[in-house]
Formats: C-alpha cells, sequence, structure tokens
C-alpha cells in the first residue's frame, strides 16, 4: 500500500544566483537523484564527502540554439558538457534551514556562453543541476555563483 508521499518530498529546493559586472540572474535548480544517496549519508559517524565544487558547462540546451534550455533530469549524473569545477570560496547558513555555497570564476576561467552548472561532492557525486538561457562570460568579467539549497 503507498503511503501516498513523494519519494522526493525530502528533497530541498534551490535557487542559483550568476552575478557578473553587478548583473544578477537567479534560477531555480533541480535536486537530482543522487542527493538521496548523499542525504541518506549524512547521519553516517564517518561520512566524508562534503559538497565540495561548483562546475559550470555549456551543455543543457537545444542543440544549435544556447537560447534554449533543456529542463535537467532527476536521473542527471553529471553535467552535459563539464567546462571547469571549482571548489566552493565560501560556505554559510543564511538561515537555520539554507545551506549556501558560493564561488568565483575569475576573469580567465570559465570563459564563454554558459549554459548549466553543477552542484558537487568531494567525491564528484551531482548534487544539483541547472540549466538556463546562455550567460556570456568573457576575460573582462569575474562570475560569482551563489547556489542555495533550501529545506
Amino acid at each position: 500500500m503507498k503511503s501516498g508521499i513523494s519519494d522526493n518530498c525530502m528533497l530541498p529546493k534551490g535557487r542559483v544566483t550568476i552575478t557578473m559586472n553587478g548583473e544578477r540572474k537567479v534560477f531555480s535548480n533541480l535536486v537530482v537523484d543522487g542527493y538521496k544517496e548523499y542525504s541518506s549519508k549524512l547521519n553516517i559517524k564517518d561520512f566524508a564527502d562534503p559538497v565540495r565544487s561548483i562546475a559550470v558547462g555549456t551543455g543543457g540546451h537545444i542543440l544549435g540554439d544556447i537560447t534554449t534550455p533543456v529542463p535537467p533530469q532527476l536521473t542527471d549524473p553529471a553535467l552535459e558538457t563539464e567546462l571547469l569545477r571549482k571548489d566552493i570560496g565560501a560556505f554559510s547558513n543564511p538561515t537555520t534551514t539554507t545551506s549556501k555555497y558560493s564561488v568565483t570564476f575569475t576573469t580567465f576561467e570559465a570563459n564563454g556562453e554558459i549554459t548549466e552548472a553543477g552542484l558537487f561532492t568531494d567525491a564528484g557525486l551531482m548534487v544539483a543541476r541547472v540549466t538556463f538561457s546562455n550567460v556570456t562570460k568573457t576575460i573582462a568579467q569575474n562570475m560569482l555563483i551563489e547556489w542555495e539549497l533550501i529545506y
């Protein structure tokens, strides 16, 4: 007999903010199935696989149209076309139910048409993914990505 409770009821929601030259773009993300495995281990005494990095990529859109993102799927294990993965630069808990991870891609990192991003653990497990219409990053810009998981 089904309990009526969704398998995804415990998954957090998320928000990704990309800031370049003072302009902010905010996107909702999809917390993928990999998070279920990850969160089931959080109560293990010797758990040692913290969220460690944010990656950006050039996939996740309709072929030939970087302005039309393809929504991420729960079963996505990785970014479609990863460009660069960088360790989290800052972590905070802005509220008792929010974890915030931030990373800055400097002028010579991840330049091009960015159309997807992912949040990863130390062991490389993707926790969440977002796809979006292209964000153009050039060597003249730093790009700050702030990723919030809201429980």
